[in-house]
């Protein structure tokens, strides 16, 4: 039987845990925002002792003993709990003791310093299209994370996989390699399908306001249900998403990116993340280690919900064409609505990751999950990845990499020591696709979910998504979660099946 009042001990403990958690997001939200020229060396210092500060809290042998008290252990790590939420917190809190337990405290400060100065380095070495300037940290980065992964890793695990369920627990490489390699010869076929359409977008790339284009994606965003009162918008070098506090969601995006609807399509997308966090933060679970996505894939599913499935949808601008249409009269005054979805539907292979069509997207993915499989198994040298990057690249999208910032330096997340965090971007878009099946599915149909976004807009889709998924954080697992929603484990036909559809219904003379 629970102790309640021990339980109640742990929940304490959780909700400080998460406020030194909370206190590094927001030194690395301002690192990321406004920090001066000269920032890196002390912040790799503030943030290396609140990450030390974080670890000792989280193997301390008083919560330890607790976790004992409760019935945690390798056999029953959800312990004594009765219900989802005491099950969930009490296995959240053993695994992690159990895990940090086996890093050295010292580890924990020489990563988070090493992180900080590799992020500078990165943005450097991307501005000066110069990978020697980011080579020797982001090989310090390499070492450290297969470091972490030989203490973390169990029995019949691989380095990278050890790292991979740290985004997504319950996934594997052998998994992801029968799902991608399922998933890459329908996105190849799709690609040869439909690339080679002549069509009309260079009024994509014409100069547009940026106030405006600002106006447009915060009327969007309010739409969605983003609560300004919790969060707010502000401009970086790479969009993203931080939670600085239960009621204190944070997104950025960025306007210098060609085409009109990339800022757009990045604002929806960072919305997308908040709205899971800010659904997450609610009731018995905010404030807890609880009150945040399930998995990254399950964060990565509702942000390409909101930017693919809605976002570049038919039926999303038979609501909203007319109105961006007059915001930018001077450049769409000569585009029709279906010149204009087509355009933003374009299957086309290009060099950014987050610019890229919903088609050739997951090529991206399945491009860097092969590289930093490699860096992390020691089967590909640091030195050596521009050469490989760029001869993988033209494998799979025949394209020859000119520039770092169109190839290998791109992202931001190997200077971040995210090894194991790509592919929950692909997983993402096959969770979004099957959701999305059965949420058309509980709308009654096709047609009444477009009647409903005809009347409504997007907030019943986010106020269902709130219901089925936001609302339990991380409860559940992802394969109970899925589960739970869909009835099924995850399944990549519905992926294939959606695009198919969709690119078939917006090129209906290819069919």
């Amino acid at each position: 039987m629970l102790n309640k009042d021990l339980f109640e001990k742990l929940v304490e403990k959780d909700k400080e845990i998460v406020i030194y958690i909370h206190i590094s997001a927001t030194l690395e939200f301002d690192m990321e925002t406004a920090g001066s020229p000269s920032f890196a060396e002390e912040r790799s210092v503030q943030l290396a002792l609140i990450s030390q500060k974080i670890h000792s809290l989280e193997t301390a042998d008083e919560l330890g003993s607790l976790l004992e008290q409760l019935g945690a252990n390798d056999d029953n790590k959800e312990g004594f709990g009765e219900t989802d939420f005491e099950k969930a917190l009490i296995k959240r809190r053993y695994i992690t003791f159990s895990r940090s337990k086996k890093i050295p405290n010292e580890f924990i400060g020489r990563k988070e310093g090493a992180l900080t100065l590799a992020y500078n380095a990165w943005v450097k070495a991307r501005n000066n299209e110069d990978f020697g300037e980011f080579a020797p940290i982001l090989k310090e980065v390499v070492a450290l994370e297969r470091e972490e992964a030989g203490y973390i890793r169990e029995e019949c695990q691989s380095l990278y996989d050890a790292l991979l369920n740290l985004y997504e627990e319950g996934m594997s490489s052998k998994k992801l390699d029968k799902m991608f390699g399922e998933l890459e010869p329908n996105l190849v076929r799709m690609v040869r399908e439909y690339s080679s359409i002549e069509m009309k977008d260079d009024f994509l790339y014409r100069t547009y306001d940026k106030q405006k284009q600002e106006k447009f994606a915060m009327k969007i965003l309010t739409e969605m249900g983003f609560d300004m009162k919790r969060g707010t918008l502000a401009i970086s070098e790479h969009p993203f998403t931080s939670t600085l506090g239960s009621d204190d969601i944070r997104i950025t995006t960025r306007y210098n990116d060609p085409s009109v609807v990339d800022p757009l399509s990045s604002t929806v997308h960072e919305g997308g993340h908040a709205l899971y966090e800010m659904g997450a933060s609610s009731g018995m679970i905010k404030g807890t280690s609880l009150g945040e996505g399930a998995s990254m894939g399950f964060h990565e599913c509702i942000s390409r919900t909101y930017e693919n499935v809605v976002l570049r949808s038919k039926i999303f601008w038979d609501r909203y064409y007319d109105e961006f249409q007059a915001l930018f009269m001077e450049n769409l005054k000569d585009v029709s609505k279906d010149d204009f979805v087509r355009a933003i539907n374009r299957v086309q292979p290009t060099y950014i990751r987050t610019n890229a069509d919903e088609t050739t997207y997951n090529l991206h993915i399945i491009l860097r999950y092969t590289l930093e499989k490699k860096l992390i198994e020691g089967e590909l040298e640091v030195e050596d990845l521009p050469a490989e990057w760029n001869k993988l690249f033209h494998e799979m999208f025949g394209l020859e990499v000119k520039r770092l910032a169109e190839g290998c330096l791109q992202d931001v997340h190997w200077a971040s020591g995210l090894f194991g965090y790509f592919p929950t971007y692909g997983i993402g878009n096959l969770y979004s696709a099957q959701i999305n099946a059965k949420l058309i599915e509980d709308f009654g149909g096709v047609e009444n979910y477009n009647r409903s976004f005809a009347d409504k807009g997007i907030l019943p889709i986010t106020e269902y998504l709130n219901d089925h998924l936001f609302k339990f954080g991380g409860i559940y697992t992802p394969e109970k979660l899925i589960k739970n929603i869909t009835g099924e484990s995850l399944d990549g036909k519905y992926f294939v099946s959606y695009l198919d559809a969709k690119l078939n219904d917006i090129w209906p003379e290819r069919k």
